[in-house]
């Protein structure tokens, strides 16, 4: 049966509030995109952009939430994905009250760095790792092959998130959305846009050869074929990892080369006593705490040393 046009009106403005594109509307209704918005449109109903989606009423949504409404349940209504109703959530300081809490996590992990673990992970986020600006989000993303890290990352912080499969890329992500933890990053130089900005923040002494391995893992390269050990960042955290690992090993004073106008610097060492140091300095007491494949490398570098030894034992 041939539906009218008012029976066609009503069908494309729930299926477009709903969340369904405007295309996929138009050929489920059997006219053309142009038809759905001219309908929309009449009826005031405002349409969303290709870059993105008209303002949400924030008060509305709060209000909302307040009232019972699940975060998926107001995203289905204004066509938009839960995410974003959790971010304008976070954004207003609205407790979270969803059936799903990740009740064992550990807020608090960065608040005082006492532990290998804590100093480690700081270094590979401050190196890899990403904070959201306008939300709450802490995230870190690596290849498949360095998983393992990943996953003793989120047993370390109680994370009852599993970590992120993106298998197009064939990569892993670690997730978790904490203002505490946006708070306590903040004050060693790892916030939002922090690929211009970041340096070496200079913690407790026992802690820093930690800290170091984890920046390293997470922007530098040890290569048994060139026989260099290296790491790249900003001015800043290139020339003060230079400028404490020669004060704290003696190791030789590189030269800071700029890599990017602006934008990256990196250092390199390359003679195997300096080498030797960094090994001895960066691995012990480290726990399992590290990338196994960098590790790897250094003692290809290091063979035939009888110095070498495996000095991992549990922090």
């Amino acid at each position: 049966m041939k539906r009218t046009d008012a029976e066609l009106e009503k069908l494309a403005i729930e299926r477009y509030s709903s969340g369904e594109s405007m295309k996929s509307v138009a050929v489920e209704i059997g006219v053309t995109p142009a038809t759905v918005l001219s309908i929309l449109r009449s009826y005031g109903i405002q349409s969303r952009s290709k870059g993105g989606l008209y303002p949400l009423d924030e008060s509305y949504i709060i209000q909302a939430y307040k009232e019972g409404q699940s975060s998926s349940m107001i995203a289905a209504r204004f066509g938009v994905t839960m995410h974003t109703i959790t971010a304008i959530l976070e954004k207003h300081d609205i407790a979270r009250n969803n059936r799903y809490k990740n009740t064992t996590f550990d807020t608090a992990y960065f608040n005082v760095l006492d532990r290998c673990d804590k100093a480690y992970f700081l270094g590979f986020l401050i190196a890899d790792g990403c904070v959201a600006k306008d939300s709450n989000h802490v995230r870190i993303s690596l290849a498949a092959k360095d998983v393992q890290i990943l996953e003793l990352f989120r047993q370390a912080t109680k994370n009852a998130n599993p970590l992120y499969h993106r298998k197009d890329q064939d990569q892993y992500s670690f997730n978790v959305r904490s203002k505490q933890w946006k708070h306590d990053l903040a004050r060693y130089g790892c916030v939002p846009c922090k690929t211009f900005t970041s340096y070496l923040p200079l913690i407790d002494d026992a802690m820093m050869p930690h800290m170091i391995r984890g920046l390293i893992d997470g922007d530098g390269w040890v290569s048994s074929k060139s026989h260099q050990v290296g790491f790249c960042g900003t001015k800043e955290i290139v020339t003060g990892m230079r400028d404490y690992l020669h004060t704290k090993l003696n190791v030789w004073h590189v030269k800071v080369l700029e890599v990017k106008p602006n934008t990256l610097w990196q250092l390199t060492w390359a003679s195997k006593r300096d080498i030797q140091k960094l090994f001895d300095y960066l691995y012990k007491d480290s726990g399992p705490y590290f990338l196994t494949r960098k590790y790897d490398q250094f003692k290809l570098i290091l063979q035939g040393n009888t110095e070498v030894s495996r000095q991992i034992t549990q922090g």
